[in-house]
């Protein structure tokens, strides 16, 4: 999970060899080369999709959050639940208090955001209730432009994932196969800052 939820930045470990390379070519630098390293520093915003189409996942959900909140720890992280897509409306509570995302929940700049969410994959029985591939494109988009790495943990393979969101936001299916290495080959060291 915290190869999920980490943003690599270069503030780790001065890079020496990279110093004395500038120093050696007759470089000034005013900042220091640093090695990059994975940090949950500018938090983790969790968003639950709620729908008719994630009901039989509830109980995942659920132990995902736990999971998230173990990692990410309580000052770190807020959770926001959705139907259809979060661009709707989200809150964190029930429906009644829900307002329109991303005006009234914006996250930070830099937040990585995490979907428990199928992304439309799953047939509602009412027509509208779940978003299509174009709603969740302008979601990923418009977090991006805010530098908000977007993360998506589907229950579905990659078979049936949307082409054109895997360009855009990270999409992970949880499953009992799902492990550290897939997720770390999915991710690397973190998502670029």
């Amino acid at each position: 999970m915290s190869a999920v939820l980490a943003r690599r930045v270069n503030d780790g470990p001065i890079d020496v060899k990279r110093v004395v390379e500038l120093v050696a070519r007759g470089e000034v630098t005013v900042n220091l080369p640093r090695y990059p390293r994975p940090t949950l520093a500018r938090g983790v915003q969790v968003l639950v999709d709620r729908g008719e189409t994630m009901l039989p996942f509830l109980e995942d959900q659920t132990r995902l959050e736990e999971q998230v909140r173990n990692v990410a720890g309580p000052g770190c992280l807020k959770t926001l639940y959705f139907e259809g897509c979060p661009t709707r409306r989200a809150g964190p509570g029930g429906k009644s208090g829900w307002k329109r995302y991303p005006t009234a929940r914006q996250p930070r700049s830099g937040t990585v955001l995490l979907l428990l969410t199928d992304l439309g994959i799953g047939r509602p029985l009412w027509p509208g209730a779940s978003a299509g591939e174009g709603e969740w494109l302008d979601f990923a988009l418009a977090m991006r432009k805010r530098g908000c790495p977007v993360v998506a943990l589907v229950p579905y393979g990659p078979a049936r994932w949307p082409a054109s969101l895997q360009k855009f936001m990270t999409i992970i299916q949880w499953d009992r196969p799902t492990s550290a290495s897939l997720v770390h080959a999915r991710v690397g060291k973190g998502h670029n800052a």
